[in-house]
């Protein structure tokens, strides 16, 4: 299991109340966790530069206490992959 989804499990187990997002750099998100349903989320905006801070007001006004993982690349087009690191075979 990837540390970051560890990491998570972790956060949600010390409060099935809060909110795990994993924030990527480029002002959105890669994880969004949560152990029961989150309200209100029509209101934000998940295509765009803002979608992390829609995505926070909407935990505030929900009364959802929030918890961050390190913050990540995410991959929204093809040409992202270009920018994760190649792994090379121990062979």
């Amino acid at each position: 299991m990837p540390s970051v989804v560890r990491k998570a499990l972790e956060l949600l187990a010390q409060d099935e109340d809060q909110v795990v997002l994993g924030p990527a750099r480029d002002g959105g998100v890669y994880l969004v966790a949560a152990a029961r349903p989150i309200e209100d989320l029509e209101s934000v905006n998940w295509c765009g530069w803002g979608t992390r801070q829609s995505l926070r007001r909407a935990l505030r006004r929900a009364k959802r206490p929030l918890a961050l993982l390190a913050p990540l690349e995410n991959l929204d087009r093809p040409c992202d992959l270009d920018r994760r690191p190649r792994r090379t075979s121990g062979a």
